[in-house]
């Protein structure tokens, strides 16, 4: 997610592309990225996050792994194996805020939809009162066309963060694709005086009809 409210492929074996990742990573990362390989895969084989670990330190221990070898990797562009390893912490952390949050962000960017908005909404089911879920499914709904639906999620994030230029700049897009273009300049005008610097916002402002600016 990023502040414009944020916009997960079909999964690939976790061990896909797997030649000459010590080029890619580095001497360092490339027995981390081996061993959690190993997890993961056992993990999906099995369906079951208990047999990743004895007891709960280990697993703990092993989601903090993942998840920071994950971030990582996403940082860097290899989402494929990042989606993998997300997908194991949400699996042995149900509900858990950053992986679905990155899962649902992944699939949206690789216009997997459906799983985008599933992976959102069960990101709501846990954190209904966290703004960039509710922007993050908007998003996804105006990427489809679903403005009605966009909009209803832009208004309740900003219920939850009124000041967020992003979700304001997404809900005036919003609102510009229905049509109501005043209602639209409005919204970008209220961003811009909260956060004067976001670009984005200028951008939409110089683009919408200057009789209407």
């Amino acid at each position: 997610p990023v502040e414009t409210a944020s916009l997960v492929q079909v999964r690939k074996p976790i061990h896909a592309g797997a030649i000459g990742r010590s080029r890619l990573y580095g001497e360092r990362l490339a027995p981390l990225v081996n061993a959690l390989e190993g997890d993961v895969s056992d993990a999906h084989q099995r369906t079951t996050a208990t047999t990743f670990a004895t007891n709960e330190k280990e697993l703990d221990h092993q989601v903090d792994r993942a998840l920071r070898l994950a971030k990582h990797l996403q940082g860097h562009g290899d989402v494929l194996i990042a989606e993998q390893l997300f997908g194991f912490v949400a699996g042995a952390r149900p509900g858990h805020y950053d992986a679905l949050l990155a899962l649902g962000s992944i699939c949206a960017n690789s216009n997997r939809n459906e799983d985008a908005k599933r992976y959102f909404r069960q990101l709501i089911a846990v954190h209904g009162n966290a703004p960039n879920a509710h922007g993050s499914l908007g998003a996804v709904h105006a990427s489809c066309g679903e403005l009605a639906d966009a909009i209803a999620c832009y208004e309740k994030a900003l219920t939850l963060a009124p000041d967020h230029p992003g979700v304001r700049y997404a809900y005036a897009m919003a609102l510009a694709d229905l049509g109501r273009t005043a209602d639209a300049i409005a919204q970008i005008r209220f961003a811009l005086a909260k956060r004067p610097d976001h670009l984005e916002s200028h951008f939409a402002l110089g683009n919408l009809p200057i009789e209407q600016v």
